[in-house]
């Protein structure tokens, strides 16, 4: 069992949001939208930086021991993770914390596809 959400959690949450900021870019025009997407950017980043403090800010544990510390990969099909609600799997709750973003960038980039794609074929 692990309280802790592994640093390779992050760097994908970290990777994904990147990725929704590249993709938000699909949508730059003449006018304001550049001022508006690079605010947007700016947003993206505070929350990026706020992960990356939230990766490295850890409670005191008074029972602390190297099997928590860094748990292997290859064993997170046996891993729960302790909420305050209770245990729930970590591929479930690994899932749970990815997928939302996931969706944004895949849905943001195929809306940013098809904007281009319909902007060549209407000119």
């Amino acid at each position: 069992m692990t309280v802790r959400v592994p640093q390779w959690l992050y760097r994908l949450l970290i990777g994904l949001a990147a990725w929704f900021a590249l993709a938000a870019w699909l949508f730059s025009a003449s006018g304001p939208t550049d001022y508006l997407l690079s605010i947007v950017s700016g947003f993206i980043f505070v929350v990026v930086l706020l992960q990356l403090i939230l990766s490295r800010v850890r409670g005191r544990d008074t029972t602390a021991g190297t099997a928590d510390a860094s748990p292997r990969f290859t064993e997170r099909g046996e891993w729960d993770l302790d909420t305050r609600q209770g245990h729930i799997r970590f591929n479930e709750a690994a899932v749970q914390i990815l997928l939302p973003l996931a969706a944004a960038a895949l849905g943001m980039t195929a809306i940013g596809i098809a904007l281009h794609i319909a902007e060549h074929i209407s000119a």
